[in-house]
């Protein structure tokens, strides 16, 4: 599969991203990042607030490539489509997308099965996808940032 056949699949719509929305994006991340570190706030929602950060990260890398994710199922075409833009390794999708399952879990149906480790995990990952797409972002559109 490739981006091709996430767009014929209806997976993902082609999209003209602009200046101001990488900005505003780059933005959510700087404060979810920051947020998920905030010590008086429960680890579960930390971990949800470092992988929004991870998520937005990944969707500049989508949306800088002339794409959004589309219906059902968003976080998990996102991911599986920073694969195909992205230099990242399998490693780093395949824990990208078990801490997207994590969050779901502890988002909607159970409290406490996040553990202060998914967290540091979860908040390092995100950090090194920011970097990825930075520089992504500075060799492939630089008018973007």
């Amino acid at each position: 599969m490739d981006l091709k056949n996430l767009l014929n699949d209806g997976r993902i719509k082609e999209h003209t991203p602009s200046k101001q929305e990488i900005k505003q994006l780059l933005a959510v991340f700087d404060r979810d990042i920051t947020d998920a570190q905030i010590e008086i706030l429960s680890t579960d929602r930390k971990f949800s607030t470092a992988y929004n950060a991870a998520l937005t990260i990944a969707r500049i890398a989508l949306v800088s490539s002339g794409y959004r994710t589309t219906g059902e199922g968003s976080h998990y075409w996102t991911i599986q489509a920073s694969a195909f833009i992205l230099p990242l390794d399998t490693s780093m999708i395949r824990k990208f997308d078990k801490f997207r399952q994590k969050r779901n879990i502890s988002g909607y149906e159970m409290t406490g099965m996040i553990s202060e480790q998914d967290t540091k995990e979860m908040i390092d990952l995100a950090r090194e996808i920011h970097s990825v797409v930075l520089k992504w972002l500075s060799e492939n559109h630089p008018g973007f940032i």
